[in-house]
């Protein structure tokens, strides 16, 4: 129980301090004036939803008495349906992808001993702004994403086993990295499976082909690198911990 507690308390102490990072990512939008990437807020709301999610499986865990079967059953499906958002969240650097970061330095003449470089950063403070709140966002909700299906793969280790476990994980990142597609050049959102799901199922047969499968299999194969590389993480971080 003790174990429990302690990780509960944990977990809480990092929703907390996401929160708190939320506010502040949040005020500097609304503060510097970034109307253009007003977006970004409600992407990482849409974030927080299968965070959330995970810990309410978590607290439902440590509980003598559990949720009823229809109401796991449905936060699973929501949670499923959610999750992709924390992933998709990387394209957004789409947005900043019209500036220029680097310029061509009119001073380069190939062949010569001077010291100069062909190419130099600008030094527009204005499309840095733009890098640094796209930056902020992303990192956001991505790691909103990988710590809610940390959670999860734990309670599913937990009750079933590790192999189980890791399973889920690689079938998650590459749905995930399917369902970016649908969202980023069909538009789709995760509540359209709730509210037309019979013609987003037909939508999601007819789009099967080779393009969408070699799109959802580099943004699966970035999604399982980036949980596990957090993973390796918290686990590095658990081994000090205990050591200490």
């Amino acid at each position: 129980m003790k174990k429990v507690k302690k990780a509960k308390d944990t977990w809480g102490k990092l929703r907390n301090g996401f929160m708190i990072i939320n506010l502040m990512y949040f005020m500097w939008l609304i503060g510097k004036g970034r109307f253009k990437e007003f977006y970004m807020i409600w992407n990482i709301i849409l974030c927080w939803i299968p965070f959330e999610l995970s810990l309410f499986f978590l607290r439902n865990n440590s509980r003598k008495k559990g949720s009823s079967k229809f109401l796991l059953i449905s936060c699973a499906v929501l949670w499923v349906l959610f999750l992709p958002n924390c992933f998709y969240i990387i394209t957004d650097f789409i947005h900043i992808s019209g500036n220029s970061y680097m310029v061509i330095n009119p001073n380069y003449k190939p062949y010569t001993t001077a010291n100069e470089s062909m190419y130099f950063f600008s030094d527009n403070i204005t499309i840095w702004y733009d890098f640094l709140s796209i930056s902020l966002g992303v990192f956001i909700g991505l790691s909103l994403g990988v710590l809610s299906l940390y959670i999860i793969q734990n309670l599913i280790e937990k009750k079933y086993n590790k192999v189980f476990s890791w399973i889920t994980v690689i079938a998650i990142s590459f749905t995930s990295g399917y369902a970016i597609y649908l969202g980023r050049f069909l538009r789709w959102n995760s509540w359209d499976l709730i509210l037309n799901p019979i013609n987003i199922i037909n939508m999601f047969i007819h789009h099967i082909n080779t393009k969408s499968l070699k799109f959802a299999m580099i943004f699966g194969t970035l999604n399982f690198v980036v949980y596990i590389l957090v993973y390796i993480l918290i686990s590095v971080s658990k081994y000090i911990s205990n050591e200490s």
